[in-house]
C-alpha cells in the first residue's frame, strides 16, 4: 500500500502540469455546462410561463364572456315568454286580468324556473297594477311581498345615468343581499313592468370553475363585494401572490416570470371584477424532477470529464515529447516536475537568446560601419547609394536628421611606435566604447578606417537646435579624450559643420579628415612625404570640382559658385608652404574637368585669359588667386548652363524635325527619335517636357492633327484615308485623338471649313 501511495505521489509530482490542465478543463467544462443548463432552463421556463400565463388570462376572459352570453340568453328567452297574451294583458290592461289569468302567469313563471337550473326564482311586477307574480305560485301587491326590497333596489338603479355601463339591451344584472338578479324591463315604449330572475350562484360558480384545476376565481360586483367564488375581500390577495397580470394589458405584461401570479379582468358589460388565483402547488413534484435530472446531470458530468481528458491528452502530447528530450539531457534527475525542467530550459533559452541578440547587434554594427566606410571612401559613384543601403539594412532612422562628422586619430606618447596589432586593438576598443555612449535625440555610428584613424557619424533629430548639437559634439570629444587618457596615446579630434543631408557625409569627412591628418603629419604620425599630402589635396579638389560642375549641369549656377567659395576657403586654411600646391592643383583640376565635359579648348582659354588664370601666370597672392579662381568658376558655371540649355534645345529641334519628316509613320516611337538625336529615350522625354511644356506623345498627336486639318480643308480624301496618311494606327484612334484636340469629329470639321469658305466667297 505504501509503495502504491509513493508511486501515485511520484506520478502527481512528475506530471503536475498534466493534472493541472486536466483539472482546469474539467472544472471549466462543468461550469460551462451548468451555465448552459441554467440558461436553457431559464429560456424553456420563460416560454412555458408565457404560454401558461396567456392560457390562464385568455381562459379568464372566456369565462367572463361565457357569463355574459348566458345572461343574454336567459334575458332573451325570458323576454320572449313575457310577451305572451297573459303577460301583455297584465302589463298593458291590468283591469282585464282575473284570477284565471293570474294563475296562468304564475304557473308559466314556475315552469320557466323549473326548466332552467340557472334560476332560483322568478317574479314579475306590473307597474300599472302594482301586482307581483311569483314563481312560487302566488301573486299579490308588490309592497306586501318579501321581494319588495329587491324591487325597490331596482327602482333606485333604474335611472340610466346612475349605472349606464351595466345595461345591455333591456336587461341588467343587480346584486342584493349577496344574491344575483337578472332584471328585464318591459317597455311599450314606456316602462310598464319588470321581471326579476334570481340566479343560482352554484351554477354560476360551476361555469366559472369548469375545466380549471388548482385555480380559484373570485368575482366582485360594482361595489367591490364578493358575489361568486372564494370569499376574499377585494384587494386582499393571499400572501403567496407575487405578481398580478391585467388581462386588458396582456400584450404589455411580463409573461416570462415564474412567480405566483393572479389574473385580473374587468367585465365588459357586467362591470364585474374577476380575480383568478392559482392554488399553492404541492412541493412533492421536486422529487420526480430530481429523479429525471439526476441521470442527465451524471451523464453530462461524465461527458465533460471524458472531453477534458481527451483535450488534455492532445495538448499534453507535445509537452511530453519536449519533457522526454529534456530529461534525456538531464539524466541525473530522479524526481522532477515539468515546471522545474521547463524553467531550466527557459533559462538556457533566454541566455542563448541574449547571446544571439548580442551577436546580431555586433553584426548590424559591422554592416553599418561597412556601408558608411564604402560610401565615404567613394567606392560607390552614386550619391543615392547611402540611402538605398541604409534602407536595405533597416537603418531608415538615419536618413532624416542633422549630421556632424567627428574625425579622429592618435598621437602616441612613446617614441617607439607600437605594432600594427596593438594599434588595431586600441582602435577597436575605442570604437566599442563609442557604441556604448548614449545621448538624447542622438545616434552615434563610429567607423574605423585604419590603425590610427576613425570617424564618428553623429545623427541628431531634425528638431535638435544648433547650440544643443555643438554642445553635445564638444561633450563627446571631451569624453573620448577622457576614455583614452590612461592609454599610451592621445586622441586628435576634429568636428565638421552641421549638415541636413546624409549624402554630404563624404564631403564632411574629407574636410575634417584633412585637419586630423595634417596634425598627425606635424606630430610625425604620418610617415608619408609631401607627395602623399599633395595626393590627398588633389583627391579632395577633384571631388569638389565634380560636384561644382554637377550643379552647373543642373542649371544651378549659384550653387556652383558657392561650391567654389568652399574650395577657396579650404585653401586659405592651408599652410603657406602648401598654398602653391593648392593653386596648381585647383587650376589643373578645373581644366581637366572641363575637358572631360567636351568644352571647346578655345572657350576654356578665353575664360582663363579673362580671369587672369593662364599657364605660367597663376597669381602668387592668395587673395588675388581666390578672386581670379572664383571669377573663372562663375563664368564657367554660366557658360556650362548656357551651353547645356542650347544643347537641350538642339536635341528637341532635331526631334521636331524628325517628327515633321516621319509623322505619317504609324510606328514612329520615342526610342527611334532618341537614337537619331544620340541621347536616351528617358532624357529626350524629359527635355520635351522642359522645352515644349508638353509630353512627346501629346506633341506628336498635335502635329498629326494639324496635318489632318490641312488635308481635310484642302483635299477630297475621306477622313479614314487622311487618318491613315497622318500615321494613326486605326480609324477609331484618329477620330478619338482628333476630337480630343478639336472638340469635333473630322467630318464635322470639314463641313465647318466648307461653310466658312463659301461665306468668304
Amino acid at each position: 500500500m505504501r509503495q502504491r501511495m509513493e508511486a501515485f505521489r511520484r506520478l502527481i509530482h512528475t506530471q503536475k502540469l498534466y493534472f493541472q490542465i486536466f483539472g482546469s478543463l474539467c472544472l471549466l467544462s462543468i461550469v460551462m455546462l451548468a451555465f448552459f443548463l441554467f440558461y436553457a432552463n431559464t429560456a424553456i421556463s420563460g416560454e412555458k410561463n408565457t404560454s401558461l400565463h396567456r392560457i390562464r388570462a385568455l381562459g379568464l376572459q372566456d369565462k367572463s364572456e361565457s357569463l355574459e352570453r348566458m345572461m343574454d340568453y336567459l334575458a332573451a328567452s325570458m323576454e320572449q315568454t313575457l310577451w305572451t297574451d297573459d303577460f301583455v294583458m297584465a302589463l298593458i290592461n291590468p283591469d282585464a286580468v282575473n284570477d284565471e289569468v293570474s294563475q296562468r302567469i304564475v304557473k308559466n313563471l314556475a315552469s320557466q324556473q323549473a326548466a332552467n337550473s340557472m334560476l332560483e326564482k322568478i317574479f314579475f311586477i306590473s307597474d300599472r297594477s302594482g301586482i307581483l307574480y311569483h314563481s312560487d305560485h302566488y301573486y299579490m301587491p308588490w309592497e306586501y311581498s318579501t321581494e319588495v326590497s329587491v324591487y325597490e333596489r331596482h327602482l333606485e338603479r333604474a335611472h340610466p345615468e346612475k349605472h349606464p355601463s351595466n345595461q345591455k339591451g333591456n336587461w341588467q344584472v343587480m346584486t342584493w343581499n349577496q344574491k344575483i338578479y337578472l332584471v328585464i324591463d318591459m317597455k311599450t315604449p314606456y316602462y310598464v313592468g319588470s321581471c326579476l330572475l334570481e340566479l343560482n350562484q352554484r351554477e354560476l360558480e360551476d361555469i366559472l370553475k369548469s375545466n380549471l384545476e388548482n385555480i380559484e376565481i373570485c368575482v366582485y360586483d360594482e361595489d367591490k363585494s364578493p358575489i361568486l367564488g372564494t370569499e376574499v375581500d377585494y384587494g386582499e390577495l393571499p400572501d403567496e401572490i407575487q405578481n398580478i397580470i391585467y388581462v386588458e394589458q396582456l400584450e404589455q405584461a411580463d409573461l416570462t416570470s415564474g412567480a405566483t401570479t393572479a389574473y385580473y379582468l374587468q367585465g365588459e358589460h357586467l362591470r364585474w371584477s374577476y380575480f383568478m388565483i392559482p392554488q399553492k402547488q404541492n412541493p412533492t413534484g421536486w422529487f420526480s424532477q430530481l429523479v429525471v435530472l439526476l441521470p442527465v446531470a451524471i451523464l453530462s458530468a461524465a461527458f465533460c470529464v471524458f472531453l477534458s481528458w481527451l483535450i488534455s491528452k492532445r495538448v499534453y502530447a507535445p509537452i511530453r515529447v519536449l519533457l522526454k528530450n529534456a530529461i534525456e539531457k538531464r539524466s541525473d534527475l530522479e524526481l522532477y516536475s515539468e515546471t522545474e525542467v521547463f524553467s531550466n530550459q527557459l533559462k538556457e533559452t533566454n541566455e542563448s537568446r541574449e547571446r544571439m541578440n548580442l551577436f546580431l547587434q555586433v553584426m548590424s554594427r559591422d554592416i553599418l560601419e561597412q556601408v558608411i566606410r564604402k560610401y565615404v571612401l567613394g567606392k560607390y559613384g552614386d550619391e543615392n547609394y547611402i540611402e538605398e543601403a541604409l534602407k536595405e539594412i533597416g537603418a531608415e532612422s538615419l536618413l532624416h536628421g542633422r549630421y556632424v562628422v567627428i574625425c579622429g586619430g592618435y598621437r602616441y606618447l612613446n617614441p617607439e611606435r607600437p605594432q600594427i596589432f596593438e594599434n588595431t586593438l586600441h582602435n577597436h576598443n575605442l570604437i566599442n566604447l563609442v557604441w556604448q555612449m548614449h545621448y538624447e535625440n542622438l545616434t552615434l555610428c563610429p567607423v574605423a578606417f585604419s590603425n590610427t584613424n576613425f570617424m564618428i557619424v553623429c545623427c541628431f533629430s531634425e528638431e535638435a537646435a544648433s547650440p544643443y548639437i555643438r554642445k553635445i559634439v564638444v561633450t563627446i570629444m571631451e569624453q573620448i579624450k577622457q576614455l583614452v587618457q590612461d592609454q599610451p596615446f592621445e586622441a586628435i579630434l576634429s568636428a565638421s559643420p552641421i549638415s541636413m543631408d546624409i549624402r554630404e557625409l563624404r564631403n564632411l569627412w574629407l574636410e575634417t579628415r584633412e585637419k586630423v591628418l595634417f596634425q598627425q603629419y606635424l606630430d610625425g604620425e604620418v610617415s608619408e612625404t609631401g607627395e602623399a599630402e599633395h595626393q590627398m589635396i588633389r583627391k579632395y579638389v577633384q571631388e569638389n570640382t565634380k560636384q561644382m560642375l554637377a550643379f552647373a549641369l543642373e542649371g544651378d549656377a549659384a550653387a556652383a559658385t558657392d561650391k567654389a567659395d568652399c574650395i577657396v576657403a579650404q585653401m586659405k586654411h592651408a599652410d603657406e608652404k602648401e598654398r602653391q600646391a593648392w593653386k596648381q592643383i585647383l587650376f589643373e583640376a578645373i581644366t581637366d574637368a572641363l575637358l572631360e565635359l567636351h568644352v571647346p579648348v578655345e572657350n576654356i582659354q578665353r575664360l582663363q585669359v579673362e580671369n587672369g588664370l593662364t599657364v605660367g601666370q597663376i597669381p602668387e597672392d592668395t587673395d588675388e588667386f581666390a578672386r581670379c579662381y572664383r571669377g573663372f568658376c562663375t563664368d564657367m558655371a554660366h557658360m556650362v548652363v548656357t551651353e547645356n540649355r542650347k544643347r537641350r534645345y538642339r536635341y528637341v529641334d532635331v526631334a521636331k524635325a524628325y517628327i515633321q519628316e516621319h509623322f505619317n509613320d504609324c510606328d514612329l516611337s520615342l526610342s527611334e527619335i532618341s537614337n537619331v538625336a544620340g541621347i536616351s529615350a528617358s532624357y529626350l522625354s524629359t527635355l520635351f517636357v522642359e522645352v515644349t511644356e508638353t509630353t512627346f506623345i501629346s506633341y506628336l498627336n498635335q502635329y498629326r492633327v494639324d496635318m489632318a486639318k490641312q488635308m481635310l480643308s484642302a483635299s477630297a480624301l475621306s477622313a479614314s484615308e487622311i487618318g491613315f496618311r497622318c500615321g494613326f494606327h486605326s480609324n477609331q484612334t484618329f477620330y478619338r485623338v482628333f476630337k480630343k484636340f478639336t472638340g469635333m469629329a473630322p467630318n464635322q470639321y470639314r463641313e465647318i471649313q466648307k461653310g466658312t469658305n463659301v461665306t468668304t466667297l
